[in-house]
């Protein structure tokens, strides 16, 4: 899980603010669960649940 308000290592920059917003966020399943779209030049997720912590 995120320090409070820092991004884990790996993750782009689009993400900070909801990192800063909600500093307990974290993915609601294993990442080995997560499904992507079928298409080749991009990498979609089909959904993308998360916890935002309390």
């Amino acid at each position: 899980m995120p320090r409070s308000g820092a991004v884990p290592p790996g993750v782009g920059v689009a993400l900070p603010a909801p990192y800063a917003r909600f500093p307990g966020l974290d993915l609601a399943l294993p990442a080995s669960e997560l499904r992507n779209k079928p298409v080749v030049t991009q990498n979609d997720l089909f959904e993308l649940p998360v916890r935002l912590g309390g």
